[in-house]
């Protein structure tokens, strides 16, 4: 689920998932992984939009941060 989406007038509107890509979200469930050296797998939606490819980077640099271990990007194309 998206953390925000923009209004026809341009303005942000920040939706409940928000809490999902927090670092206090990632921080809870590296907590619950680290101990059986759990895999956390991520979706991001596209990396073909400049704007995704910028969060997906921020994403992988708040996993490394929080000490997530080879935090790697993985694609699967699925053609339309």
């Amino acid at each position: 689920s998206d953390p925000f989406f923009y209004e026809d007038d341009g303005s942000l509107t920040i939706l409940p998932s928000n809490v999902l890509y927090s670092d206090q979200h990632f921080q809870a469930l590296f907590q619950l992984l680290q101990p059986n050296d759990g895999i956390l797998m991520f979706q991001a939606e596209t990396y073909n939009i400049p704007s995704n490819l910028e969060v997906i980077k921020e994403w992988r640099g708040t996993l490394d941060n929080i000490g997530f271990r080879n935090a790697r990007y993985g694609t699967i194309s699925i053609p339309t």
